[in-house]
């Protein structure tokens, strides 16, 4: 049982009024009766009721929650397959280049103004991709 301590009535007052000074706020804290007391009294006179949570914006935010998931994970599945399809292509691309009849067989004396701006293009269209593949796979992480 806890034993009564002179000094409870004077922090009542004091938190009656708002303000308790530091010397009883150092008392209060080391002796167990007037402690008690405070946090008892601060604890009915908070004005604040507990929050409640509203249970739509809860299922709202778990099915957004669910949706980002998948999204995420769908990122990833796509993002792993452009990589496997472009070491894929460069695979074909190396495989073909280090063939000596590859290259015997072009004639760059038959290529024309068209046909070197389409090359010129893709080369570019490729760059293109890559770039932005890198930069959203950057941005999502």
């Amino acid at each position: 049982m806890t034993r009564a301590c002179p000094r409870e009535s004077e922090l009542a007052q004091a938190m009656a009024q708002g303000t308790v000074p530091q010397e009883l706020r150092s008392h209060a804290a080391g002796c167990e009766t007037c402690l008690t007391a405070w946090m008892t009294r601060a604890v009915r006179g908070a004005s604040m009721a507990p929050a409640t949570i509203d249970p739509a914006a809860l299922w709202e935010r778990a099915g957004r929650m669910r949706r980002l998931r998948a999204e995420a994970q769908i990122t990833r599945i796509v993002t792993g397959a452009q990589v496997i399809a472009a070491v894929l292509i460069l695979a074909v691309l190396v495989y073909f280049g280090s063939q000596p009849a590859t290259w015997s067989s072009l004639s760059l004396a038959r290529i024309n103004g068209i046909q070197l701006a389409a090359a010129l293009g893709m080369i570019v269209l490729a760059g293109v991709g890559v770039s932005l593949l890198y930069f959203s796979d950057s941005a999502s992480t």
